[in-house]
């Protein structure tokens, strides 16, 4: 969760100056044009466009708005111009005040590290002084324009804001100030654009206060989005004191409200009516139903939002220009003022000229909308005259009539409806369209016909028998009644061709281009809901050609992170301390793996660990649960999946985090000082240098969420499953110690690693007893095949083997059902040594998978379980509080093995604990 505080731990400010000490003048001058549009690059869409609009669109509207009688549209849209330039320098002012301040520096440099003060451009005290020199710039400049009352009070608004701290004190408080500088600039705007000597008249001051209104009630939009981090900087934002969903409410009703009062208060055309009730409903509708940080970010930053982009106030403003003017609308009003338009007199009879004036005078300065005041109209002239004829003339004059407003106004409401239940079904469309997940570009595409027609192959069937869904008895079964020849379990995606234990060695150097291991994985795990398997080729080859060198770039970082998180997952423990072990090995395997994707300081944030955690673990956790759906229910069953949803949001929260900091390594490559970091992002910027993927955002994202979750359930299951292990079998703890103090004060490099044969060996036979999965070493047929016993795989199908049966039956081991967890250190003693390590797959050790299509980041994933065990071992002794029933390991889903998490072990600080 982000803070100032723990910005300031990770940048502290005073180490801020140092960036800039060799900026000198000649190069700020070189810059300036840059330095003036990154300081106010931000703001452009949200005050300088729509404001901009408001100026352009009152100015044409005529008399309604100005005292300019007959506003010339070259001559007006050439004062545009002048009217952004205005906006814009009061802008400007209000970012040089706004960024200047230290705190705002150092939130940049986490959220916006592109502006000029974060990266390093110009100097805090540079600006105070450019602040400085554009105030009476700008102020006499406004002079010459005639709005120098407009930019003195913006001057004082951006005092209020920034240094008053009026941003921070509370969102009512900041909505104020932003509506009211909102007003200014719209005034001011109007009165640019309306032409030298020309105001704006009463009409015109009370529609500014309209839009501002509006500015007011909705602002609070933007609170949305970054929730957490408001509360941790202590902010009073809307969703903060009102509660989320009574926030959401608030920016809701708003929006729709003003969508239709705008149009209805200026009796627009069809046009005026249709667009802004159409972008409301969508921004209400998406406030109400897309509540995720990321949905929110987008709602205010890229898709609708209310002012950031402008387009919703924007077409406000639109009401008032002529385009949108009704044949009866607020365009009569110029007829009716005879001070403007003598020769266009009122058409109400003489007798009513002292009352219609007086109304007409009354309403102007009221602003009340013509087309809802009929009966007001009729009340005035039923009191004060006699002449019923002269009260119908002013009706059909105005062709007001009771029933054309209340036609007016069932069609309006008609259309809200009609908007409404259309933005509902764009909002789903859009929402449903994230639950399929970008396949990697080199899959094939899937065709329509798998859908359909499946794979028919000439292989016996064993099903799980009548009111059973135990697959350990359906495999146990099959390699029983077929030891010989391959065998049909019916099993999500379709069906599973079980090979016996002799064609192991037969399918595991097909080449990937006939049997896929990526494209098995990615449909047995629903990759294109879940995200499972969803890499790119070009990450797999970076582990799998690279990964020794990997390991020897970061083993120190490995060794110094392991002993960090051990100690502050497991605690000092100076008693026995009941702990449920598993989270905690996950979490330590977080927090190593982050740091060697990610680096500092990203891999030790919270959140960021916690958006890892959740798309990992959600992912997985939802397979099972998807697997009763069908084709058709299957993709509406993963749109409203809890654990999907989360996986989506919590992703999309990843790559706003991972943004600035992938941003900020891409520039430091431009230095030719630069020196690569050790980390995952780093080697994949190398090694995509000729097509500059590795560039890309969501590549990125999907390379460290994608070989995160390789690394983190399994690797943590594996020293899950260690300690287990050790703790039922205690005679090995001491030997294994005995092992890592002679290896002595050596750094654990993978080199020095690897001469830990006895904890090699005990990981090998704890694997061995301890599942993933029941099947193992499987592929989907890319590609017909056929066997060597004759059976026909055709394209399509999903083969796997037995793990069991491969194990245990057919193994070559002595006595392989017994726990040694040395035989394999006696077997390399031998003489065999590359043959049984740890992370060397065969037929009987499947853990990995088996030939070429291994796991490539086992070498990387084996090195981090040996180092945390090892740190384990020598700094705690440890036991099992309550010995549990079946093993962790013994639960199955289907084919999934479920580990039991709720085992609890006690742990002790050694009296010597190894540093």
């Amino acid at each position: 969760m982000f803070s100032i505080e723990k910005a300031e731990e990770i940048n502290d400010f005073s180490n801020i100056s140092d960036n800039f000490r060799s900026l000198k003048m000649p190069s700020l001058i070189a810059r300036f044009p840059k330095l003036l549009w990154l300081f106010s690059k931000s703001d452009i869409s949200t005050f300088v466009v729509p404001d901009t609009a408001f100026g352009i669109f009152g100015a044409l509207s005529g008399t309604l708005l100005t005292t300019n009688s007959s506003p010339d549209l070259i001559s007006t849209l050439l004062r545009t111009p002048l009217v952004a330039g205005f906006i814009w320098f009061n802008v400007l002012v209000f970012e040089l005040a706004n960024q200047r301040l230290p705190e705002s520096i150092i939130e940049d440099r986490l959220n916006k590290p592109w502006r000029p003060l974060p990266n390093g451009l110009i100097t805090p005290v540079q600006t105070r002084r450019f602040l400085l020199a554009v105030l009476p710039i700008f102020l006499g400049i406004s002079v010459g324009m005639g709005v120098w009352r407009e930019t003195s009070i913006l001057f004082t608004l951006t005092y209020m804001y920034n240094d008053l701290k009026g941003g921070d004190e509370d969102f009512i408080v900041r909505n104020l100030i932003i509506a009211a500088a909102f007003g200014v600039y719209n005034e001011g705007a109007l009165r640019i654009a309306s032409g030298p000597g020309h105001a704006p008249t009463t009409l015109g001051f009370t529609w500014t206060a309209i839009v501002s209104c509006i500015i007011f009630s909705t602002m609070h939009v933007q609170d949305m989005q970054d929730q957490e981090g408001d509360l941790a900087k202590g902010r009073r934002s809307a969703p903060i004191v009102l509660g989320d969903w009574v926030a959401r409410w608030t920016v809701a009703i708003p929006v729709t409200f003003w969508s239709v009062f705008c149009p209805l208060y200026w009796d627009t055309s069809i046009l005026g009516w249709v667009l802004p009730i159409v972008v409301g409903s969508i921004i209400a509708v998406r406030e109400l139903w897309l509540r995720e940080p990321e949905a929110d970010h987008t709602t205010w930053t890229n898709n609708l939002p209310v002012d950031r982009s402008g387009m919703w106030s924007s077409l406000l403003h639109f009401c008032a220009s002529p385009a949108c003017r009704s044949p009866n609308g607020r365009n009569q009003i110029d007829a009716m003022l005879p001070m403007h338009h003598d020769e266009h007199a009122s058409p109400i009879p003489a007798a009513h000229n002292e009352y219609s004036s007086a109304f007409i005078k009354a309403r102007d300065r009221a602003c009340f909308p013509e087309s809802l005041l009929p009966h007001f109209i009729n009340r005035i002239l039923s009191l004060n005259s006699r002449n019923t004829s002269g009260k119908m003339a002013l009706f059909e004059s105005q062709h007001l009539t009771y029933a054309e407003e209340l036609q007016k106004l069932t069609l309006a409401v008609t259309l809200m409806f009609i908007s409404l239940f259309s933005s509902v079904i764009y909002v789903a469309i859009l929402d449903f369209s994230k639950t399929y997940v970008v396949p990697p570009k080199h899959f094939p595409k899937r065709s329509w016909k798998t859908v359909f027609f499946k794979p028919k192959i000439d292989a016996p069937l064993v099903e799980p028998k009548p009111g059973s869904n135990d697959f350990k008895e359906v495999l146990e079964r099959g390699s029983r009644l077929y030891p010989d020849r391959p065998y049909r379990i019916p099993h999500h995606p379709y069906e599973w061709v079980i090979v016996p234990y002799k064609m192991i060695d037969e399918i595991r150097n097909i080449p990937e281009s006939k049997l896929s291991f990526q494209q098995g994985s990615y449909d047995f795990f629903m990759g294109w809901h879940t995200g499972v398997t969803n890499h790119e080729r070009t990450v797999a080859n970076i582990l799998k050609t690279g990964v020794n060198r990997i390991i020897d770039v970061v083993y120190g970082v490995v060794q110094d992170e392991s002993y960090r998180t051990v100690l502050e997952n497991i605690g000092d423990c100076p008693d026995w301390t009941t702990i449920q072990l598993l989270p905690r090995t996950v979490s330590m395997i977080m927090a190593i793996s982050q740091r060697v994707f990610v680096g500092d300081p990203l891999c030790r944030d919270p959140e960021w660990l916690y958006c890892i955690y959740q798309v990992t673990q959600n992912a997985f956790g939802s397979v099972p649960s998807l697997w009763k759906y069908n084709w058709f229910t299957r993709p509406l069953a993963a749109w409203r999946h809890p654990a999907l949803k989360s996986v989506r949001s919590h992703r999309e929260k990843a790559k706003r985090m991972l943004k600035p900091v992938l941003e900020k390594r891409l520039k430091d490559m431009e230095d030719s000082d630069f020196k690569p970091a050790p980390d995952l992002m780093q080697f994949v910027l190398d090694a995509t240098q000729k097509t500059g993927e590795g560039r890309s955002l969501d590549y990125q994202v999907n390379a460290i969420i994608g070989t995160g979750r390789a690394a983190l359930f399994t690797t943590g299951l594996t020293i899950y499953q260690l300690a287990y292990d050790l703790a039922t079998h205690p005679e090995y703890i001491e030997p294994l110690r005995e092992e890592f103090l002679e290896l002595g004060d050596v750094p654990l490099t993978r080199a020095n690693v690897n001469k830990l044969v006895k904890l090699d060996s005990f990981v090998r036979e704890s694997q061995r007893h301890s599942k993933f999965m029941l099947v193992g070493t499987f592929r989907k047929v890319m590609k017909d095949i056929t066997l060597s016993d004759g059976t026909r795989l055709p394209a399509g199908a999903y083969v796997g083997t037995n793990v069991q049966d491969a194990v245990f039956n057919n193994s070559t081991l002595e006595d392989p059902y017994k726990f040694d967890g040395f035989r394999f250190a006696k077997l390399r003693a031998q003489g065999k040594g590359q043959m049984y390590q740890s992370v060397q797959t065969a037929a009987d050790h499947l853990v990995y998978g088996h030939g070429n299509q291994a796991c490539p980041g086992r070498f990387f994933a084996a090195h981090e379980a040996k180092v945390v065990t090892s740190r384990i071992l020598m700094n705690y002794d440890f036991k099992i509080k309550n010995m549990p029933d079946a093993h962790p390991f013994s639960h199955v889903k289907g084919i999934m093995t479920e580990a039991n998490p709720s085992v609890e072990f006690e742990f002790k600080k050694r009296e010597w604990a190894y540093p």
